[in-house]
């Protein structure tokens, strides 16, 4: 069967003028003619074709190289804005804590001091005013509502006429939440309510009429 197969592959593809046959000798020996000897055995072309039709399925030759990869495509157009996102969680806002140490009214009438934390002294050693270097840049939104302060120690006698006054700034001007120690009082509380935004700089402002320093302690609610 192989060498028929073999045999059938190698005819050329040409037109026959009368139908031919394939003639196989006792020999072996194969041909294709019109008439086959009495001896010969005969297998018809279309016998043949059909016989390589049905075992061409499983006629399997190897696997072939990789081809050449093809060109870069075009850049892909861009594509739509993806939607916009869930808001993020607010930061928390509540109470800030601070103390200052306040010199005299003879040096420092007036003076700044930071929003929270130690200031050891509202104004420089040469008795300037502390301004633009006291802010602080606020990083939320919230709404300044009160405003306590505490005298802790003074290096003088209680005083029945001096005061000293505490407000908080926003960007550099005053704002409603302001209290004010006056004459022997210890302390001062306020409330108001005063925007701050986010991105504003704040700080606290000092006037002090009192002639001797001292440390006041400071509290004040954004909400």
């Amino acid at each position: 069967m192989n060498k028929i197969l073999l045999f059938a592959l190698l005819i050329p593809s040409i037109a026959f003028a009368a139908p031919q046959k394939v003639c196989i000798a006792r020999n072996g020996s194969i041909s294709v003619k019109p008439r086959c000897a009495s001896s010969d055995s005969i297998l018809s072309l279309n016998k043949l074709n059909s016989l390589l039709k049905s075992t061409s399925s499983t006629l399997k030759g190897e696997k072939g190289d990789p081809g050449i990869p093809g060109p870069k495509g075009d850049k892909g157009d861009q594509g739509l804005p993806g939607s916009s996102g869930t808001s993020g969680v607010r930061a928390p806002s509540g109470t800030f804590y601070g103390m200052v140490n306040t010199e005299s009214a003879g040096s420092s009438p007036v003076s700044y001091f930071q929003i929270a934390g130690a200031n050891l002294n509202a104004t420089t050693s040469l008795g300037v005013n502390i301004d633009a270097l006291m802010d602080a840049v606020m990083p939320i939104n919230c709404v300044a509502s009160s405003l306590t302060t505490k005298l802790v120690y003074s290096l003088g006698p209680p005083s029945t006429t001096g005061y000293r006054k505490f407000t908080l700034q926003v960007n550099g001007s005053d704002t409603p939440l302001n209290c004010t120690i006056s004459g022997s009082a210890l302390g001062c509380a306020a409330s108001a309510s005063v925007q701050i935004s986010q991105g504003d700089r704040v700080r606290f402002k000092m006037t002090n009429s009192i002639l001797w320093p001292s440390q006041i302690h400071f509290m004040w609610a954004c909400s």
